[in-house]
C-alpha cells in the first residue's frame, strides 16, 4: 500500500534560479525552503501558487515534490543564466543546454542564438530562459 503523503499550498515568495533556491509562505502561516532541484521541469516564480509536500531538515522546513498550480504570468521570464551545450542534433537544429544552478535540460533553437552559427558539444554559454508550456527554452543564446 502507497505511503499517504500530506500536500500543503504556498505561494512563492521569492527565488533566485542562479543560486537554485527560494523561500515561499505556506498557506495558514510558515515559511519553507525551496530548492530547484524539486521543482522538476517548471521554474516557480514570485506569486506562484505551488503545492508540495513538507520534510523536516535539520536546517528547518523545505518543499519537495514542487508544482505549480497557478502562475499569474502566461511565459515566465527566468532570467539571464550560463551553462555548457550538452547536446546539438545538426540536421534539426536543436539541441540541450545544462544551466549551470542545475534542474533539467533546456530546449535551444539555433534561431535563438545571437550569432546564427550551431554550438558544439560542452560549449558554454550565456542565455535568458523563459518556461513555455512544452518546457523550459533557451533565448538570445550567446557564446561565452
Amino acid at each position: 500500500m502507497a505511503e499517504m503523503v500530506d500536500i500543503y499550498e504556498a505561494t512563492i515568495d521569492w527565488l533566485n534560479p542562479k543560486l537554485a533556491y527560494g523561500y515561499a509562505t505556506v498557506t495558514g502561516g510558515g515559511s519553507i525552503f525551496v530548492h530547484l532541484s524539486d521543482c522538476g521541469l517548471v521554474i516557480p516564480a514570485k506569486g506562484d501558487v505551488i503545492h508540495c509536500e513538507i520534510v523536516t531538515e535539520p536546517r528547518g522546513p523545505r518543499a519537495r515534490n514542487v508544482e505549480i498550480v497557478s502562475a499569474p504570468r502566461p511565459a515566465a521570464l527566468v532570467g539571464r543564466q550560463q551553462g555548457r551545450v550538452t547536446q546539438w542534433k545538426g540536421t534539426s537544429l536543436y539541441g540541450f543546454i545544462q544551466s549551470d544552478c542545475g534542474g533539467r535540460e533546456i530546449f535551444a533553437h539555433l534561431n535563438d542564438f545571437k550569432s546564427g552559427i550551431a554550438p558544439v558539444i560542452d560549449q558554454r554559454v550565456e542565455f535568458t530562459m523563459r518556461y513555455e508550456p512544452r518546457g523550459p527554452h533557451a533565448y538570445e543564446i550567446e557564446f561565452i
